[in-house]
């Protein structure tokens, strides 16, 4: 009859099977049933594998792609014995399968290594609030030893609602390498408009990319597509070309030529770009035309080799030697004081041993800045939610008198008006100086943390306060929410009437909502709409009245009630009963 075959399920209205954790094939379903892998929570660091004077690395190969399905076991060992290539860089474009493939990874140690990411592929204009949870996914499982780098890229050929999505994604990732100290491996669409949009992009936010090491993919092809491209990786001095055969055995060899003279030689890795851009100069025919692999490198190397007019073991030996200092480059962590949060215990031991009034001080310019000095010991201070480092004493808080005050807000309103000066605190700003307290920095008019850096508050002439009245002067404008109160003077006992006092201010203020004596919050009760309200015509159901209609209504009952009284005589003359109709006939 051409109805759609349910598989034996009802689909209901506004949902879907495949969507329905009731069904077993569902992608829901098959999430429950999946274990999940466990990651550490921070960085582990892969280490080098042990490169001889023959050894290589592919890096670049899509392992999980679905031409290597039938022998995927077996290409590490094949790439091993024929072209002495010991490990691989690998990745993947399906943002769904970044666990598969460091899973794969996990279980070729020291052999196979990964760039986890989001390739510009996957971004949709329909996705963009998955975007930071696969930001999140991509910083936790680069964690893993066998992540080497983080997979990112832009392609502006697709629909132009995607771009500022890749763009913003492509931020967030380049951030997430720098926190990992990982480098960038960029995937960019071979035209010049991305291209060209790519470096703009790179120089607009500089400060923010230029901490990790990117390496382009195929960046042969984008200096053959984009000239301009090969300026940038030359005053770039953190950007590395992949190389690969991609380019190099087409008609446009004049130029994929001059292209690899531009890069810098000593900036640049070979990838084999498996299962794609098999070489050409295989001695078997039949091997040219099957999916490339990572055990026909050596051929990728030798073509590379001559087009650049140098000896394969000489690029070999520059290759081995980027890779180190790339991909495998030792961190060095550095304890930066500035940065680092600090406990009470220890801020109090180090203000022992030094000026009640030392300065706290962060790299910035001293001319733009205004410091806040240390208080002394044994005074109430507030400290940062963040990273629990001392901010400044309760001493050094100012406030207005009671009748600054300027009250314009309704009657109702004036509990909410009162509780408002709590959640603003005030500091006397001079310029120049700045009253009690510590690990505080006003600059550019923004108060800010010392230990973390995080925003507190601003700096404002005659700041207003939430109640309406105006401060005096210049003060620093610090949000309540930002710092907590540690108090130095308080025992157990006294922690236990706070906080009795505490739950009686929170009862009270429960209470208080819900008091009706108050007029103005008193609400009146919905009023029951009858089903034959006459005075609301949408909402009657005994359609026998309408306004102005009563007397005929009645003419055509007494009407009704004649017409069933002739037809009573009617019936009973037809039964035969003759003679004028009695009165109790009728």
């Amino acid at each position: 009859m051409g109805f759609v075959d349910r598989g034996g399920g009802r689909e209901s209205k506004g949902a879907s099977l495949r969507k329905s954790k009731k069904n077993p094939g569902a992608a829901a379903a098959r999430a429950k049933t999946e274990a999940k892998a466990s990651h550490p929570s921070t960085k582990v660091y892969a280490v080098a594998p042990p490169f001889s004077s023959d050894d290589v690395m592919d890096c670049g190969v899509a392992i999980l792609s679905r031409k290597f399905d039938a022998d995927r076991d077996r290409l590490l060992d094949r790439a091993r014995t024929d072209a002495k290539c010991i490990a691989i860089m690998t990745w993947c474009g399906e943002v769904e399968r970044q666990e598969a493939l460091s899973q794969y990874c996990s279980e070729n140690p020291g052999r196979a290594f990964c760039a986890i990411g989001v390739h510009p592929d996957n971004v949709d204009r329909t996705n963009k609030k998955a975007h930071q949870g696969w930001v999140e996914t991509t910083e936790s499982i680069a964690c893993d030893s066998s992540c080497i780098a983080i997979l990112t890229g832009l392609d502006l050929t697709r629909e132009l609602a995607t771009h500022f999505s890749q763009e913003l994604l492509m931020l967030e990732l380049f951030k997430c390498a720098a926190r990992l100290k990982l480098p960038v491996v960029a995937h960019l669409h071979n035209d010049a408009q991305t291209i060209e949009r790519f470096i703009d992009w790179y120089n607009s936010n500089l400060s923010e990319v230029s901490a990790s090491t990117v390496l382009f993919h195929n960046a042969a092809q984008l200096v053959v597509c984009f000239p301009a491209f090969g300026d940038f990786l030359e005053v770039t001095t953190t950007a590395v070309a992949i190389i690969s055969s991609g380019g190099l055995f087409d008609d446009r060899l004049g130029d994929f030529k001059t292209a690899l003279l531009r890069i810098p030689k000593e900036r640049f890795v070979v990838g084999s770009n498996s299962p794609w851009d098999t070489p050409q100069n295989i001695d078997d025919e039949y091997v040219r035309g099957l999916p490339n692999e990572p055990a026909n490198y050596s051929y990728v190397v030798r073509a590379l080799a001559e087009s650049m007019s140098i000896d394969a073991g000489q690029l070999s030996d520059l290759v081995r030697t980027t890779i180190a200092n790339t991909l495998f480059k030792v961190v060095e962590h550095h304890d930066v004081e500035s940065a680092a949060p600090r406990d009470s215990d220890s801020s109090s031991e180090d203000s022992d041993d030094g000026d009640a009034n030392e300065v706290v001080t962060v790299q910035q310019d001293a001319a733009e800045e205004l410091l806040i000095p240390v208080a002394a010991n044994g005074t109430s201070f507030y400290s940062c939610v963040k990273c629990r480092s001392h901010s400044f004493s309760e001493t050094a808080l100012v406030t207005h008198r009671s009748d600054a005050r300027k009250v314009t807000f309704k009657p109702s309103k004036l509990r909410s008006a009162n509780d408002g000066c709590a959640s603003t605190l005030f500091l006397l700003v001079r310029r120049g100086s700045v009253a009690g307290g510590v690990g505080v920095i006003v600059a550019d008019d923004v108060v800010t943390c010392a230990g973390c850096g995080g925003k507190m508050g601003s700096v404002a002439d005659d700041a207003p306060c939430p109640c309406g009245a105006v401060m005096d002067g210049t003060t620093a404008r610090i949000i309540a929410s930002r710092v907590e109160l540690i108090r130095s003077d308080v025992d157990d006992a006294n922690l236990l009437a706070l906080a009795q006092q505490e739950r009686e201010k929170q009862e009270n203020a429960s209470s208080s909502e819900s008091d009706e004596s108050d007029p103005a919050k008193r609400k009146d009760k919905k009023l029951n709409v009858k089903a034959n309200n006459r005075s609301n015509m949408s909402h009657y159901r005994n359609k026998n009245w309408a306004p102005g209609l009563l007397s005929a209504t009645e003419g055509l009952r007494t009407q009704a009630n004649s017409s069933v009284e002739t037809s009573k005589v009617a019936s009973k003359r037809k039964k035969g009963r003759r003679g004028p109709v009695s009165d109790d006939d009728e």
